[in-house]
């Protein structure tokens, strides 16, 4: 890395962490990332269905305290809209057309 980018972080101030997907990783398994490198699962960010995730985990912390009636809270809501008929506006839509 040249030095003019390690300039850019002040090293003292910030808590440096390890990144999420290599913590559980053995030191054999690092090392085999100097010949493969690592397939991480594809997420989907910046998209509707995250922005509807945020949403959903927002209103469980404003509606229950405590983590099992939130998890609780989120799976409910997220079996209402599996069973739902009503997927997409197309489908709302004929409801209204008689």
């Amino acid at each position: 890395m040249p030095d003019n980018l390690k300039l850019l972080i002040d090293w003292k101030a910030d808590t440096i962490t390890e990144p999420v997907f290599t913590a559980r990783m053995s030191l054999a398994q690092l090392d085999a990332l100097k010949v493969a490198p690592l397939e991480l699962p594809a997420y989907s960010v910046h998209t509707q269905s995250c922005e509807r995730a945020v949403k959903l985990i927002t209103e469980a912390v404003e509606s229950v305290c405590g983590w099992a009636k939130r998890d609780g809270f989120i799976r409910t809501q997220m079996r209402n809209r599996e069973v739902m008929p009503l997927k997409t506006k197309k489908d709302f839509a004929k409801v209204f057309q008689a």
